[in-house]
């Protein structure tokens, strides 16, 4: 959780960690994923995250130099 004066949350959700869980799966083994966020949400059993959190993420992870084989589908 954030802690006061701080900008932005450190810790994720619940539901964004059942995501995160569910990408680390579908992506093991060097796999080349192309998937939309809805149907990545539906696989993991979460709809109550904006697809703008989870698309920030993933943006956070690229620039990270993380989840190379990702593609998103719009």
């Amino acid at each position: 959780m954030a802690k006061i004066g701080q900008i932005g949350g450190s810790e994720l959700s619940a539901d964004m960690k059942k995501i995160v869980a569910k990408l680390e799966q579908l992506l093991k083994d060097g796999k080349k994923l192309d998937i939309g966020i809805d149907e990545l949400k539906k696989k993991a059993g979460v709809f109550n995250v904006k697809n703008a959190t989870v698309s920030a993420y993933i943006n956070r992870q690229k620039k990270a130099g993380k989840l190379k084989n990702l593609t998103i589908k719009r």
